[in-house]
């Protein structure tokens, strides 16, 4: 059940970006799509080959360095005696953020506000729905509990209400400062859980 609970978003968020990026193409630089096109028509001799390659690149290094990721923090998690989610919601959902963060931090600085919008609303609903449903499902330490379900609930809905609320302005530093707290009082409330 809670599998498809974390689901339901997921479908109905790709099917708005897929509606979205219809209805963006008519209105994007013309530029930009023509130098996209250049580079996904460059010539190659093994086409499919290549990008076959590539895709078994990609997936292995992710899973690797998934593997590596959570060997480390089980061990560090047993040398500290915490518990590994304490440390997953803390040391590895920081790094694992930084390149995003980093990213919407330089697309901001250059006023690119869809690459902003598009990086923070891409990896928070693949973060809160994609990734703890294939867990509950392929995982085998049984349904999250009550508090971490709707957790994560509130948050999305507090996330997507914001970006809709300030569509084309700026965020005001108190709804920041919100988020933040959220973050905080999930951490915290975990942490005296575990």
């Amino acid at each position: 059940t809670q599998v498809i609970i974390f689901l339901i978003p997921i479908v109905a968020a790709l099917l708005y970006q897929y509606r979205s990026a219809k209805q963006g193409r008519l209105h994007e630089a013309k530029h930009l799509l023509d130098q996209l096109q250049k580079l996904y028509s460059k010539k190659r001799k093994h086409p499919n080959l290549f990008y076959g390659v590539m895709l078994i690149t990609t997936v292995s290094g992710l899973a690797v360095g998934g593997l590596v990721t959570v060997n480390a923090v089980n061990t560090l998690a047993e040398i500290l005696g915490y518990a590994t989610s304490v440390l997953g919601l803390t040391l590895t959902a920081i790094s694992t953020s930084l390149p995003e963060l980093l990213l919407a931090i330089l697309a901001s600085s250059k006023n690119e506000n869809k690459v902003v919008i598009g990086t923070l609303v891409g990896s928070n609903v693949f973060n809160l729905a994609l990734f703890p449903a294939i867990v509950l499902w392929l995982g085998d330490q049984g349904p999250i509990s009550n508090w971490e379900l709707y957790s994560l609930l509130i948050i999305t809905i507090f996330f997507s209400l914001m970006i809709f609320m300030y569509k084309g302005r700026n965020v005001a530093k108190k709804v920041g400062f919100a988020l933040v707290a959220l973050y905080l009082i999930f951490v915290i409330r975990t942490l005296v859980v575990f």
